[in-house]
Formats: structure tokens, C-alpha cells, sequence
């Protein structure tokens, strides 16, 4: 998925569901999300995380459970969530 986004300038138009084996990997991506804790994520979960919310329909899933999972109170955690989705 990483290289398709890359290698294609007009992200909005592609059609997720013709991607082979794209709903098998964005099942994969939003389980590991929930998983894991925060702190926890790989650089590599975080990459393809950061490069799945290029799909509108999976923008909001991705949030809600990184968001879900981040104390207000902890600072790091914070600074983390929002480098990771700005």
C-alpha cells in the first residue's frame, strides 16, 4: 500500500477496493492499532498508519482509536499522537 500511495499523485482517486488484498491489510492495520499501546507502535506501524489515512473512509477509524488511547494528562503520550496524525 505504501508504494501505491507513492507512486500515485492523485491519492482521492484511487479505488481502494481494487486494491488486492487491501481489505485483509487495512483489517490487520486497525487491529494492531488496538492492540498495541500507544507507546508501544513500531516506526513501521506508525508509517503505515500515517499513509492509510490517506484512504478518506479509514481517516476517522485510525483517529478514534489513537485518540481513544492517548491520556490527556501525559504530556510525551500527547506530543506523540499529535506528531504522529498532523
Amino acid at each position: 500500500m505504501v508504494h501505491i500511495i507513492k507512486t500515485l499523485h492523485f491519492i482521492s482517486d484511487v479505488q481502494w477496493r481494487s486494491v488486492p488484498g487491501y481489505a485483509e491489510f487495512a483489517k490487520m492495520i486497525i487491529t494492531a492499532l488496538y492492540m498495541e499501546d500507544l507507546q508501544f507502535y513500531e516506526d513501521s506501524l506508525k508509517k503505515v498508519a500515517i499513509e492509510f489515512m490517506a484512504n478518506p473512509r479509514m481517516l476517522s477509524p485510525v483517529l478514534q482509536i489513537v485518540y481513544k488511547k492517548t491520556s490527556a494528562h501525559n504530556f510525551l503520550a500527547v506530543s506523540k499522537t499529535m506528531e504522529m496524525t498532523a
